[in-house]
Formats: C-alpha cells, structure tokens, sequence
C-alpha cells in the first residue's frame, strides 16, 4: 500500500512493495488539538465506513508493513489525507 523506497518516507520504509498501486505517501495527520505530525513517517486516510457514533481512518507507518484500523468519536477536529477515485 505504500509508496517504495524513501524519497517520501523514512527510513526504514518496511513492506514498502506499492503491489497493491495505492502509492500512499507519508502526509502525517493533524491531531485533534490543531498539531501537525507524522509527514515523512506516517500516512492516514479517512475511510467512507461510517459508525453509529464515530468514524474509521487507516494508517499506514514506515516501520511497519500493516494497514491499521482507528475508530474516532470526535473525527471533526482530525484531519487525514482523502483519496478520490474517478467512477
């Protein structure tokens, strides 16, 4: 899922194969307390799977190889990368 090598990200940029094509790029995030962080170690993209009361992002590390899973209760103050995709 992520971009390989580490023109964009950190060193080590673990399981970095790109085999899926989504090329993630490490933008970081922006906390819910207005912080910037994360660019060049870290990527986060808002999921369209909605909750009750919360909402999902995945997130994607240069020290790891695995897609996580987060839920947010308060996802308004977060931001996260969107990726669109042309029909």
């Amino acid at each position: 899922m992520k971009e390989s090598g580490t023109m964009h990200w950190a060193d080590p940029n673990v399981g970095a194969t790109n085999v899926s094509g989504f090329k993630g790029l490490p933008a970081g995030e922006r906390t819910g307390q207005g912080i910037f962080m994360g660019i060049n170690y870290a990527g986060g993209w808002w999921s369209s799977t909605v909750g009750k009361n919360q909402n999902w992002g995945r997130y994607i590390y240069s020290g790891g190889s695995e897609v996580e899973n987060y839920d947010f209760f308060n996802p308004k103050r977060r931001g996260y990368s969107v990726r669109c995709l042309k029909d």
